[in-house]
């Protein structure tokens, strides 16, 4: 704490050392600041505003619930490089024939004395906010300076006018043509499904399908009956070939043989109904295999039939999908096409002169006050250094 203290001594007694430097540095820094104000030349300012507001089609739009705001595909900045193209500038300096020092005034130096502010504002009438250009000139001449503000608001609006003229114009062509290609897609496309359709019935193919179904259902189900009937038979005959005993011709004397005599009141010898028995048993073969070969065409038929049914249904709902996904296309395409015809039928934007220059009365620059006080501020910091700086270099 005491060294801090004798070092705050040191620096004040060094300022009361030197203050005849810092008041003097200070003295030099507002007399040069006041004379350099005093014959700089007066700088004038003037304002002039632009309140672009929406086409009728997009007012409706924004009626009829849609939240996007209709200057959204344009930005401040975007409004802001509008306003200081370089065409736009050389209309400005060749209508009013712009000089400075006898030569005629460049884009650049223009440019340098225009300011451009945009912002949205809202004007009570729409949900969406409006786009507000303000430009502000600066100049030597107040006279001038009106002039520029003036010819810029004309300027500006006889390009951009024609400018979104064009580009919605062009926007209408396209989707016009776009429009017809789809409107002509989607109709090739709905008379590609009715000549399919005449072509492939699917509805006969599916009846076919289900008689030929209920068919080999019933042949199967005979065939199953078949093979039972044809293992009966074969346990029968290994049967009575066991009873036979390899004799060929025997009197039936068994009481189970009599028996199945008695049952079915043909045969009076063993050896007729063996080969009776024999003869069933190879004629249900046959009429197995030939059902079988009869059932496996009918399969392969309903395979035919069930793929070639499939397939049909498969082309459909893809033409069905395409045409659906044309369909939206085609009402979006004509909705967007309404819009683009009223649009195009009416004036595009609207940008209106909300604030018109005026001849400025009283300058704006440069401020004799505020350039005293900075240069005496920075006076009063290069003279405090200086005296720290002159002390130091005596020290050493």
């Amino acid at each position: 704490m005491e060294e801090y203290e004798i070092s705050l001594k040191d620096y004040i007694n060094v300022i009361r050392k030197e203050k005849a430097l810092i008041i003097s540095i200070f003295l030099i820094s507002v007399i040069a600041a006041g004379v350099i104000s005093s014959i700089q030349p007066k700088e004038y300012e003037t304002k002039t505003t632009l309140l672009i507001t929406p086409r009728i089609s997009e007012e409706l739009a924004d009626r009829g619930g849609d939240t996007t705001l209709f200057s959204s595909s344009f930005s401040t900045e975007t409004y802001e490089k509008l306003a200081v193209t370089n065409d736009l500038l050389m209309n400005i300096i060749e209508s009013l024939d712009l000089r400075e020092d006898g030569k005629r005034l460049t884009v650049e130096a223009l440019r340098k004395r225009m300011e451009p502010k945009a912002e949205f504002a809202s004007d009570g009438r729409t949900r969406s906010p409006l786009p507000l250009l303000t430009m502000t000139v600066r100049g030597n001449d107040p006279e001038e300076v009106e002039e520029i503000a003036e010819m810029w608001g004309t300027l500006f609006i006889e390009k951009n006018t024609e400018l979104l003229s064009t580009r919605t114009a062009q926007s209408y062509e396209f989707i016009s043509d776009r429009y017809n290609e789809v409107k002509t897609e989607l109709k090739n496309k709905e008379e590609e499904k009715i000549a399919y359709q005449k072509e492939n019935p699917l509805s006969s193919l599916i009846t076919e399908f289900n008689v030929l179904n209920s068919t080999y259902d019933k042949q199967l189900s005979l065939l199953q009956e078949k093979r039972l009937e044809l293992e009966e038979r074969k346990t029968r005959l290994v049967n009575l070939k066991k009873e036979l005993g390899g004799k060929q011709v025997q009197v039936i004397d068994n009481p189970v043989l009599t028996q199945i005599a008695l049952e079915h009141q043909v045969y009076l010898t063993m050896d007729d109904y063996l080969t009776d028995t024999s003869v069933a048993v190879s004629s249900l073969s046959e009429e197995i295999s030939y059902l079988e070969e009869g059932t496996r065409k009918l399969k392969e038929e309903l395979d035919r039939k069930e793929a070639k049914i499939n397939e049909i249904e498969i082309h459909l709902s893809d033409l069905n999908r395409e045409i659906n996904t044309l369909k939206g296309t085609y009402n979006f395409l004509y909705g967007k096409l309404q819009e683009a015809r009223i649009a195009k039928e009416e004036q595009l934007g609207s940008i209106r002169i909300v604030e018109k220059p005026v001849v400025p009365q009283v300058p704006s620059g440069p401020s004799k006050k505020l350039n005293v006080m900075i240069a005496g501020i920075l006076g009063l910091f290069v003279g405090i250094f200086a005296a720290f700086f002159k002390n130091y270099m005596e020290s050493s």
